[in-house]
């Protein structure tokens, strides 16, 4: 509820912001993956139609029923994939660098967002590994949204050319 209400959502994240809640490191996403493990389980039982499964199924909507739709009041997210894919947020990241500075030739020792520094190097060696035949999370909608906004695959490294833009 805390985290609901400071941040205006149930998007808990694996980052810095779980460490604000409570003095126990962890706790928070501890508590969501317990919850996201028993609706699981809950869905499962639901969905078992022998007469074997009857009293575990009973018993499982009476221990979890009230508590998904305490947890549904919240707009909880039962779904890890209904959270913003750190894809999308770090390609977000990238179009605002864009914006900004007018390309996306992110320094691979960027200080001022190593994560996003980080995961523009990854796409290129993804974009690599797919090009060379290998298997590459890099989708064709991905090489899409980022050559939109003007990726550049290969970057160049020493010394700017006569005429380059220097960054």
């Amino acid at each position: 509820v805390q985290y609901r209400i400071k941040h205006g959502d149930c998007k808990v994240k694996q980052d810095r912001t779980i460490f604000e809640i409570g003095s126990k490191p962890r706790q928070l996403m501890n508590f969501v993956r317990k919850q996201r493990y028993r609706y699981t389980k809950y869905q499962r039982n639901v969905r078992a139609t022998s007469e074997s499964d009857t009293f575990k199924r009973k018993a499982t909507v009476e221990n979890f029923g009230d508590d998904i739709g305490f947890l549904n009041r919240l707009d909880f997210i039962w779904y890890a994939a209904d959270t913003p894919k750190p894809w999308d947020e770090c390609f977000e990241e990238l179009n605002l660098f864009q914006k900004e500075h007018g390309h996306t030739r992110v320094p691979q020792l960027y200080p001022l967002n190593q994560k996003m520094a980080s995961w523009v190097h990854s796409q290129r060696k993804n974009y690599e590994y797919l090009k060379s035949g290998k298997t590459s999370p890099l989708s064709a909608e991905r090489i899409d949204k980022l050559e939109k906004i003007g990726f550049v695959w290969k970057q160049r490294f020493g010394r700017p050319k006569k005429g380059d833009e220097c960054y």
